[in-house]
């Protein structure tokens, strides 16, 4: 991928906070990590920033895992080249080393917090807390009862899929992009879309400059995307072929996007990504017997609108007393400290490019 890719490694979703952050990387290679520890507001997406603005300044690809709690936050930054990886490895995803100091180094931003002035605050640190928590259980029940209804439009158009006709394009598909695979079937899973406090987030631009073809399915409700997705998945890595595939984050069970880095060659559901072609699901439908549910569709496509968007606003809300907690936190932080644990862990990162 190429450097300042943006995606998410983990997401709010219908089962709640989703993380896909086993992900990151292989702690059975020879990577060097950087878990970064410490309280709301002590640098730590900002450290990350920096180093990786200072390892691109260096030539390198860096890629960019974003927070969906706040998108301009960053979760992770990796560079494959360098197999270096630094994360923030807090909740809601706790990463602890496997290999410490063999892979992994803990770095305590925390040093820099006075706890004397965090004990003084910590009534209000808690009920903070759990106002916090509490967004987050609501959204996640929101997008839960979405899934629902958005299940329900999706059995009811199965009936009228033509199976026959979606596998043999899925097997046309593979045999016109797909051939010659030399890779080991391996799959990528990502976020390319998260539910965030700005609503739904694709970065799609700069994931998409990769590829030289993406093929958009116009797919309202999703069965017949789904089902195409998750074959054409199952073909691939039959094939030996590479696939980088975006989990939904309305439904963690189904794919939103597939792509495939050795063909530069995408396909996915919807508008968000910028497509050289179309496919209709219509095209994979078997007469109109789906009309008669058009009013229940309708319904229920409204309705789970409906609850994404209270899912946001609750997700809102949770940011905002986010930003409650941090003040706490920065009248507690000692910036010289920050700024001297910042630079010397930049200093250590870079000495290994």
């Amino acid at each position: 991928m190429k450097s300042g890719t943006k995606y998410f490694l983990g997401s709010n979703t219908n089962e709640g906070f989703y993380s896909l952050f086993d992900e990151l990387y292989d702690p059975e290679d020879n990577w060097k990590v950087y878990v970064i520890k410490g309280g709301p507001g002590c640098g730590k997406s900002t450290l990350m920033g920096k180093v990786a603005g200072e390892i691109e300044g260096r030539g390198f690809d860096v890629e960019r895992v974003m927070c969906a709690s706040d998108p301009k936050s960053h979760d992770a930054i990796i560079c494959r080249e360098r197999k270096i990886a630094m994360v923030d490895g807090t909740a809601p995803h706790i990463i602890e080393p496997q290999y410490y100091g063999a892979v992994e180094e803990i770095v305590n931003m925390g040093e820099a917090l006075d706890t004397k002035v965090l004990r003084a605050a910590a009534g209000d640190i808690r009920s903070l807390c759990t106002a916090n928590s509490q967004c987050y259980k609501k959204a996640a029940n929101y997008m839960k009862a979405a899934a629902s209804l958005m299940r329900n439009s999706k059995r009811l158009q199965d009936e009228y899929i033509d199976y026959e006709k979606l596998y043999n394009y899925v097997i046309r598909f593979a045999k016109k992009n797909l051939s010659g695979g030399e890779g080991d079937g391996r799959v990528a899973y990502r976020f390319l879309t998260a539910v965030t406090n700005e609503g739904e987030v694709t970065f799609a631009d700069g994931f998409a400059s990769d590829y030289d073809r993406i093929i958009s399915i116009d797919d309202p409700i999703g069965s017949v995307s789904g089902q195409l997705l998750d074959c054409l998945l199952s073909v691939a890595i039959d094939c030996g072929m590479n696939a980088v595939a975006g989990v939904s984050p309305y439904d963690t069970e189904e794919l939103l996007q597939l792509f495939f880095p050795d063909k530069k060659v995408g396909i996915v559901r919807g508008t968000s990504f910028p497509a050289t072609s179309t496919i209709h699901a219509s095209r994979f439908i078997v007469g109109d017997g789906l009309k008669a549910h058009k009013n229940r569709i309708t319904f229920n496509k409204r309705a789970a609108s409906e609850l994404i968007a209270a899912a946001v606003a609750s997700l809102t809300d949770a940011k905002a007393i986010h930003d409650e907690i941090e003040s706490i936190y920065a009248s507690a932080i000692d910036y010289d400290a920050v700024n001297s644990k910042a630079d010397a862990i930049l200093d250590k990162i870079l000495a290994n490019i």
